[in-house]
């Protein structure tokens, strides 16, 4: 099918630009030449989560696998991955993670 194939398409996408903002529903939409609900429906049936829920937990995954690495602060990585803000990245962190990006480095 057709619009699976755009959707994987899609997703990888996600993936390969995971260091910029998340390009919006109607841009990945009319890059898979869907409408948004069409596109928005399909990808969280294939993929288990909205488009951006995926990209914004990929991009948690990013950075918690940046921090593991010693080499860069979490500003650092808050730059990298283009988050708002150091303090925007420590709060989501510690929601999802349970200890904040400094606490958590400093564990391993």
């Amino acid at each position: 099918n057709d619009d699976i194939k755009r959707i994987i398409v899609s997703k990888k996408f996600l993936q390969k630009n995971i260091n910029e903002v998340f390009p919006g529903i109607d841009f990945l939409a009319a890059k898979a030449l869907m409408s948004p609900t069409k596109y928005k429906q399909l990808f969280t049936k294939v993929f288990g989560s909205s488009p951006a829920v995926y990209f914004h937990d990929s991009k948690l995954k990013k950075a918690k696998e940046l921090i593991e690495t010693k080499q860069y602060t979490v500003g650092e990585v808050s730059d990298q991955l283009n988050y708002s803000s150091a303090s925007y990245l420590a709060r989501k962190f510690t929601n999802v993670y349970g200890v904040s990006p400094k606490e958590y480095q400093n564990l391993l």
